[in-house]
Formats: C-alpha cells, structure tokens, sequence
C-alpha cells in the first residue's frame, strides 16, 4: 500500500513576492545583530555554550559595524556545526539589510544538502518566511526573496561559483578539510567591495598544521585587532553524543584520528601515533635518567640500531598504572661514523650492564 501525503495550499499572493509585513517584520529588523534570538524563535532554544559563544562572537561597534569579520567555531564531530552554518544563513537571508547575497559552501554535495535542508525546514515551517520566499524562491540549492532581490546559495566546494559575486555572508563549512585554498582565497576577495561582509566558518580541526583553518586561528591570537573571531572546542558539547559512543570510538579509531574527531585536536598528521599535544604534555626540560629502579615495578627496554648515518638508542621504561602513563627512565644514545661506526659488542654490554640494574621483562630491538 502506498500513502500520498498532500500539503495543505497555502495563501500567499504571487509567488516569492511577499515580505513579512507588520509586527513580523519589526521582529526580523530587530534581530539584525542578534542571531541566538532568531534561531530560538524559528527553531528551538539554544544549549547554553551556544547562546554564549554566539552572543561573543556577533558584537557589533558604535558606528554598527562588526567587530569580527571573520567567525571560526571548530568543535568535535557530531556537534552541530552543519546546523550551526545553515541557522546563521538563513539568519542573514531573512534579517540583514538591504540586499544580501549569501554562499554557503559544504565540502562535499551531501554536505551542502544538509545545510540546505536544514534552511529549507525553517522556512517552510514558519508563514511569514515561507511568504517571502515562495515556491518559485525555493529552488534544488538556492533561496530567493524577489521583492528585495536577496539570494541564499549553498552549493559543495567543487560547485561554488564566486566569479562576478560578492557576497555579503559566507558561511564554509569544513574548512580544515578543504582540498586547497584557492576557494576560500577567492571568496575572502569577493567580499572586498562589501561595506561590512561576514565570513563565517564552521569546522573540525584540520588534518594538519596548515592552511586557512590554522592561518585563521594564528591570526585570532593577535586579539581583536586581527578582525578574526575564533571558539575552539575540545570536548562534546552537545548532549546528543553519549559516553557510550565515545568509548566505542575510542577503541576503533587510532589516538590521533580520536584526538582529532572526537576532541579536535590538531595533529601534524593522521598517519602520526600521537597528537602534538600529547606529546607536549609529556615534555619535561628537567628529565634526568634514573639509575634508581623501583622494586614495584617492572622494566621494559627498547633499542634501535644505528651504526653510522642513525643514532643507537636505548630506552628504559615503566608503566605506572595508578597514573595510566609510561614513565621513561633511562635513554642513551651511541652515535657512529663511517670511519668508526658503532659496535654492536659495545650495545650488547650496554644492555647488559643496564639489564643488571633494572632486570627487563623484555628486550625489543629494531
């Protein structure tokens, strides 16, 4: 059996020529430099991280200017941020003045129909939207207010066409993982003629240490000054992600693609066994090996093998399980040449003399 589901006609004149009209419109006007309270109002209540970081990053000056021209929100995977671009779209489709012209780019084609899907919803869920735009506004990736001459794009990286545009908001979603940054280089300069443009990014954490993502981020640490408004989440934020998952991630994903996904850490790379974050928190300028071993622990050594263009290392460690860390105790080094490379009888009376020390569970040499 098959249901056919018929909407009910709705009154409007012609298609996509009315505007909200009376207390409607003084409510969109009023909600020009406050996009929280048009979010609550067509959609739902806002968590409260969202209200703050919101209310943070839409300030404007005295003279009505923004004080950032460039928002970033980089938060962990399954947090929002494809919902977060479509709200501020349509939020400037509806209430920013004059004439606006919108591109929203998505890294790939299904991640440009959620964000349209999301903007289309607010739309057809409230009249007084819905009237503004009509059936004939409402196109495969593309809103448009005939009376005013305002237009809402939302197209994938691939299908984003700048050229002869200059868009008075830009929301780009994924960012970090942009394949280069010609795109995001050609819309910052479209926005050159704008009196008082937005650029809005939504993301997680780059695979990388590079590009715009991080470029922006740098140029937040120069304060207020920079134009550049930056959030950078590192936990969960959204109460749809429960513990249980994240456990299960945990013990799918590698450190780095966890560290990267789930708490949006920057990584140097994702082939890399551990963040440089990580690593960091392990650093100790005042490390001295100790030649005193503990009786309620035991040691483990691991060597690799130079002789003449690498290094022979020694290490010697622990695992200390109250704290859930390895402690390193001991790392030696024996550097070779082609003349005098190293000797392999002198490592072998290393280990044994650090063997009488620590007495190994297990050697590993590479």
């Amino acid at each position: 059996e098959w249901a056919v589901v018929m909407e009910e006609p709705r009154s409007e004149g012609p298609e996509g020529s009315e505007t909200p009209e009376g207390s409607e419109a003084t409510e969109l006007a009023s909600w020009l430099y406050d996009p929280a309270a048009f979010i609550e109002a067509v959609d739902r209540p806002l968590w409260v991280w969202q209200k703050k970081v919101l209310k943070e990053a839409f300030r404007v000056k005295g003279d009505g200017s923004w004080l950032y021209n460039i928002l970033v929100f980089t938060l962990p995977r399954g947090n929002g941020k494809s919902q977060l671009a479509s709200w501020l779209g349509s939020w400037a489709f509806f209430c920013g003045e004059g004439v606006q012209d919108i591109i929203s780019v998505a890294l790939d084609s299904d991640g440009a129909d959620v964000i349209f899907g999301y903007g289309k919803r607010l739309v057809t869920d409230r009249d007084y939207l819905y009237a503004s735009v009509g059936k004939s506004g409402m196109r495969a990736n593309e809103m448009i207010i005939g009376s005013v001459g305002s237009r809402w794009t939302v197209a994938s990286s691939e299908h984003t066409n700048t050229r002869g545009r200059h868009p008075t908001v830009v929301t780009y979603d994924e960012l970090g993982f942009a394949k280069d940054r010609m795109l995001f280089d050609s819309l910052l300069a479209s926005q050159g003629p704008i009196a008082n443009p937005l650029f809005i990014v939504t993301s997680t954490v780059g695979p990388k240490r590079t590009g715009p993502l991080w470029d922006l981020k740098k140029m937040a640490e120069g304060g207020v000054k920079s134009g550049v408004y930056y959030f950078e989440a590192h936990e969960n934020l959204s109460p749809l992600i429960t513990d249980e998952f994240l456990v299960r991630q945990r013990k799918i994903l590698s450190p780095v693609r966890y560290a990267q996904e789930h708490l949006n850490q920057w990584a140097e790379d994702t082939d890399t066994l551990i963040t440089v974050e990580q690593y960091e928190a392990c650093e100790d300028a005042g490390w001295r090996p100790s030649y005193v071993p503990d009786p309620k622990y035991r040691y483990w050594c691991f060597v690799d093998i130079g002789l003449v263009r690498d290094a022979t290392v020694m290490a010697v460690g622990h695992y200390e399980e109250t704290m859930d860390v390895v402690a390193l105790d001991v790392m030696e080094s024996m550097v070779g040449t082609k003349t005098n490379p190293v000797k392999l009888s002198i490592v072998q009376e290393r280990l044994e003399q650090l063997h009488s020390i620590y007495g190994f569970q297990e050697v590993v040499v590479e």
